[in-house]
């Protein structure tokens, strides 16, 4: 996170905050998968699901709580507390 936003703070890397342009970059990014671990790699993963589920507007895939619930776990087994 610190090369590819080199004004961020070790303080928000640490406490994983990050800003929606930080994250529509990070989710464009071909290579940033590849340097996760394997249990972060499995949350981000399941992240981007969640994201492409809610397009824009209230319209929600059918399936949407399953791959909710997928995300809220493997944020769990990274020490995520989302709640």
């Amino acid at each position: 996170m610190k090369t590819k936003f080199p004004r961020i703070t070790d303080a928000k890397i640490k406490e994983g905050v990050t800003a929606g342009p930080q994250i529509r970059e990070l989710v464009q990014d071909a290579k940033f998968k590849y340097q996760l671990s394997e249990v972060y790699k499995s949350s981000w993963k399941s992240f981007k699901n969640v994201t492409n589920i809610f397009p824009r507007g209230n319209h929600k895939a059918e399936n949407y709580r399953g791959k909710v619930a997928d995300l809220v776990q493997y944020y769990k087994a990274t020490g995520c507390n989302m709640f």
